[in-house]
């Protein structure tokens, strides 16, 4: 009859002791903490859309993703922590691995493009914007 009781009982236990611990089943912890210019984010295995939810309704900042390609990009599962950072320097953190755009309105940023994932092609190397054009020749001094 004991052995039955405690059977019964310890899933209930089970449960109030992971509230306790502040373990959560089946949820993404997702915490953004703007100050100023300044930010402090944890992210554990949390989805790209609800980081950008998050971040839209805490400071504002508008988000574009109609030039995405692919939009399973924001069901990809991201996980980042940093503490007192630039608003830049952090929103370039979590967005690390995806080609986007920030958009400054009177020196803050005021939106995100999203373009898709970025590619790792490795020594790739970029082509100069102008051809290199040989020097003039001058003519000998007189």
């Amino acid at each position: 009859m004991c052995v039955k009781h405690t059977i019964r009982y310890l899933p209930v236990s089970f449960f109030v002791l992971l509230l306790m611990t502040g373990v959560t089943l089946g949820q993404n912890d997702v915490s953004i903490r703007f100050e100023g210019d300044r930010v402090s984010a944890t992210v554990r295995k949390a989805s790209l859309s609800s980081v950008l939810n998050t971040i839209r309704e805490e400071r504002g900042i508008w988000l574009e993703t109609g030039f995405l390609k692919n939009e399973s990009l924001l069901d990809e599962q991201i996980s980042v922590t940093f503490e007192d950072i630039a608003v830049k320097d952090g929103l370039e953190r979590i967005l690390s691995g995806i080609n986007h755009c920030l958009v400054f309105e009177q020196g803050s940023i005021a939106g995100i493009m999203l373009f898709g994932k970025t590619s790792n092609t490795g020594n790739r190397q970029r082509r100069p914007v102008t051809r290199r054009r040989r020097p003039l020749r001058r003519s000998p001094s007189r």
